[in-house]
C-alpha cells in the first residue's frame, strides 16, 4: 500500500509528507537530489530548510500514478533544487586510446560528417561539393551513394558572410 493509501505501482519522485496530506494549491517546493544518481524527490520549503540544515530525517514515499499528476500538474510549483546529484562510476575500466584514420584524399573538401549507428565498426557518411558518400574507417573504404547538387537559396543574403551549407542529417 502507497503513503497516498492506493494499492497500485509507485510512479515519479519520491514526496515529502506535507505534500501527500491535502496540501493547498501552489506550494512551492524544491526537486532535491538524494546523491544517488539523478534519483530527487519533491519537499516543501520547510523540509528542504532541514535537509540544508543537515537533517536526514525528512520522511519521503512514492505516489500512484494519479496522486503523482495531480501533486506536479495542479498542487506544487518546483521553485529550485537541492541537494546533490551523485556521481555514476563504471566497475571496468575505459580504453583511453584513439584510433586515428585519414579520409581518402579523392573525397576532395568535406562539407560535413556524420556518424552511422550500424552496432559494428566506425562508419560515417560523408558530405562533399559532389556527393554522399560511406565511409568505413576501420576498413578505410569508401562508398559512394548519390550524386548532390546543393543549390543556393533564392534571395538569401548571407549573414557576415556566411552562406548557406548543406548539412548531413542522419536520425
Amino acid at each position: 500500500m502507497l503513503p497516498c493509501q492506493h494499492d497500485e505501482a509507485p510512479h515519479g519522485e519520491a514526496v515529502c509528507d506535507h505534500l501527500r496530506a491535502d496540501a493547498p494549491a501552489w506550494v512551492q517546493v524544491k526537486r532535491w537530489y538524494t546523491g544517488v544518481g539523478l534519483t530527487a524527490e519533491l519537499i516543501c520549503e520547510g523540509c528542504a530548510a532541514e535537509r540544508e540544515a543537515g537533517a536526514s530525517t525528512v520522511s519521503t514515499g512514492r505516489l500512484c500514478r494519479a496522486c503523482f499528476e495531480h501533486l506536479v500538474e495542479d498542487v506544487v510549483d518546483v521553485v529550485g533544487v537541492g541537494g546533490r546529484p551523485g556521481l555514476l562510476e563504471r566497475a571496468e575500466p575505459m580504453v583511453m586510446d584513439l584510433d586515428s584514420t585519414p579520409l581518402p584524399r579523392t573525397l576532395g573538401r568535406v562539407v560535413d560528417l556524420a556518424p552511422l549507428e550500424t552496432g559494428r565498426g566506425s562508419h560515417w557518411l560523408v558530405l562533399t561539393e559532389e556527393a554522399i558518400h560511406r565511409f568505413d574507417a576501420d576498413a578505410a573504404e569508401l562508398e559512394r551513394l548519390a550524386v548532390v547538387e546543393a543549390m543556393p537559396e533564392p534571395g538569401h543574403q548571407p549573414w557576415c558572410g556566411h552562406v548557406l551549407t548543406p548539412r548531413l542529417r542522419v536520425p
